[in-house]
């Protein structure tokens, strides 16, 4: 029998993995050392900032979906979660490029619209893979991969700078926003904390956290070291 569901699934790892493939290709000869490697250590800081701030969000939302008794009330809380959790991360950025890497100023604020749309995307999108709507959800994570590979890539080629690659990224993750958005237009969005609830999922996702964390630090901070001990370029 001819499963669609299966199919879907394929499909999206499928043009992932081609996406990534096409990004690592142009990167390979195409993208400046230094940019490149100035763009990999944002990346990983974007990368340990999501496992910080979006991974124990992402996995409460998983598990009590399904115990909500009002599925708006609940996504509204996880949404409005991750619009407080962006207030943190607007500050970070700046003083990571201050402090750290001497980034400039519009390279800080792209990095946190990248942040921002990312999360905002990402927790709406989740609603999809739960709900096993797979057809929905090949569509949104083809979205995602375009926003990730493809388009900052022909940001790059017509531009040629570090900040190309971030603006890219950004713009395909607004876009990507605004189409979910429009997609769960039945799920209207209202400010809603409900702070007994919050301490719930924290306290079911804070291991989680640490986890995160420890595989980010185990996983990606080699890349400091070695932009300390060599250079960018290398």
């Amino acid at each position: 029998m001819f499963n669609k569901g299966l199919v879907y699934s394929i499909s999206t790892v499928f043009f992932i993995v081609l996406s990534q493939l096409f990004f690592i290709r142009y990167a390979s000869y195409g993208i400046e050392k230094f940019d490149y490697g100035k763009f990999v250590l944002l990346q990983t800081f974007i990368a340990g900032l999501a496992s910080l701030f979006l991974q124990s969000p992402g996995h409460a939302f998983e598990r009590f979906y399904n115990e909500a008794k009002n599925k708006l009330e609940f996504i509204n809380e996880f949404r409005t979660l991750i619009l407080m959790v962006n207030i943190p991360v607007f500050f970070i950025f700046f003083l990571y490029g201050y402090i750290f890497d001497q980034i400039a100023s519009g390279s800080a604020f792209l990095l946190f619209l990248w942040f921002f749309f990312m999360s905002n995307y990402t927790v709406n999108q989740r609603l999809y893979l739960i709900s096993l709507k797979r057809k929905e959800y090949f569509y949104l994570q083809m979205l995602e991969a375009i926003s990730k590979f493809i388009l900052p890539i022909l940001f790059y080629i017509y531009f040629n700078t570090l900040e190309s690659l971030l603006f890219g990224i950004a713009l395909g993750y607004f876009i990507s926003f605004l189409i979910v958005i429009v997609l769960m237009s039945e799920y209207k969005f209202r400010f809603n904390y409900n702070n007994k609830n919050l301490k719930k999922y924290f306290f079911y996702s804070s291991p989680i956290i640490l986890v995160g964390i420890f595989t980010w630090a185990t996983s990606f901070s080699d890349r400091y070291f070695i932009e300390y001990f060599l250079t960018t370029e290398d």
